[in-house]
């Protein structure tokens, strides 16, 4: 027989949306202030932010088919979301960091394709959150759950808004942030470890 699950567990096993709609909300409006403040054009700093519907027209497919038939036996799509977060944590950091490690007015050669990478770990992040809930989730609360997806994804944007007003110039801010960020994808994640329990596929 089928386990059904509380809609309570099943939504904080998809909390990490709102961690990850709060990085999507903050990096997006602020790539290109933070381009153009390491010496970017304004054109090309425009451009760059092309980065994110090319990084996830790939890679969404790609690492949706690599949780999809994963034999782990921590499951499918928790080492996904693992190795995401690992991995946004290191491109976020050395995105954010640039300026400070890089030579004078070299920086923005190491941020703006960094900022692909920052994408493309994003991308691997998110991709299960949807999968692992609708695995778990029987049939009839399946529309429940994308309904609370996308309240989720409400507050994430909220809370990214609120977080861009801590300070007066974000950019002039970007590693502390970007670190906050990082900490509270890992704390949601953290729970939704706690939580979600997946049958290793065979």
């Amino acid at each position: 027989m089928e386990e059904k699950w509380p809609l309570w567990k099943l939504i904080l096993i998809a909390l990490p949306q709102v961690s990850v709609q709060v990085l999507w909300c903050f990096i997006g409006p602020n790539s290109a202030s933070y381009m153009r403040h390491l010496g970017l054009t304004d054109s090309l700093a425009t451009l760059n932010n092309i980065a994110g519907p090319i990084t996830g027209f790939f890679t969404g497919p790609l690492v949706g088919a690599t949780s999809d038939s994963l034999t782990s036996r921590f499951g499918r799509r928790r080492p996904v979301i693992l190795a995401g977060l690992i991995s946004v944590c290191i491109a976020g950091t050395l995105f954010s960091t640039s300026e400070h490690f890089m030579p004078e007015g070299k920086a923005v050669y190491f941020a703006a394709p960094m900022y692909w990478v920052l994408d493309v770990t994003i991308n691997v992040l998110q991709t299960p959150h949807r999968a692992l809930v609708a695995d778990l989730a029987t049939e009839e609360q399946q529309i429940p759950m994308q309904v609370a997806f996308v309240v989720l994804m409400s507050i994430g944007n909220f809370m990214a808004f609120s977080i861009m007003k801590i300070y007066k110039s974000p950019v002039d801010h970007m590693f502390e942030l970007m670190f906050g960020i990082c900490a509270f994808n890992a704390l949601c994640v953290g729970i939704q470890f706690l939580v979600a329990r997946e049958k290793p596929l065979k």
